[in-house]
């Protein structure tokens, strides 16, 4: 069960996309971390002011990141998980995902909640079989001549990138039913093998 809050496109009311490109590469090897430059404040309207600008100011086909990612830790859908985003130039968004941390982290700090949610995406990304469990975990600038994603969040890349590494423990319910699981195909097995003797 994913403890991820996504937003919807539908929920945050995105225009439709004036075209779609599908991912050629996916699983995706590589997701990069972008900054929106903006204000952090009621960041639903800040998601819904960013897809404006991409499509109406620059007439672009739709926003230009996949998701999106607030100071609460909110997970807002942008392109979503299989299509092709347009954040860091045709060659690198060919091969990767993009989220946006909204805000500007050259001069915000990031939540802890915001650098948890990052985290959260890349492994919920990489379980539903979208992101390559060996990803690149990147920041904008690291693959274009840009600031992005700000100084405060690109200094939690390293966090972000050994919390993906580390298997989630399991909950102790989830180990719970687990064990119950197993006892209970111990048990059909001997039913299965009594009704054929």
């Amino acid at each position: 069960v994913s403890i991820l809050k996504i937003i919807s496109r539908k929920h945050w009311h995105a225009k439709n996309a004036k075209k779609i490109y599908k991912l050629p590469v996916y699983p995706v090897k590589e997701v990069h971390i972008h900054h929106s430059v903006t204000g952090w404040k009621d960041e639903a309207k800040q998601w819904k002011n960013i897809q404006l600008y991409h499509m109406v100011t620059k007439g672009w086909t739709d926003i230009a990141y996949n998701f999106g990612v607030g100071q609460s830790g909110t997970v807002y859908e942008g392109r979503g998980w299989d299509r092709q985003g347009g954040a860091a130039g045709y060659k690198h968004d060919r091969k990767s995902l993009s989220i946006c941390a909204i805000g500007n982290f050259e001069t915000e700090t990031p939540t802890g909640a915001m650098v948890k949610a990052i985290g959260d995406w890349i492994v919920e990304g990489i379980e539903r079989g979208s992101i390559h469990k060996d990803v690149k975990i990147l920041a904008h600038r690291d693959v274009a001549a840009t600031r992005c994603c700000g100084e405060y969040l690109y200094g939690t890349l390293d966090s972000i990138r050994e919390a993906v590494k580390q298997p989630k423990a399991l909950p102790k319910d989830d180990t719970l039913l687990s064990e119950l699981n197993k006892a209970k195909t111990a048990i059909d097995k001997v039913i299965s093998k009594l009704t054929k003797a």
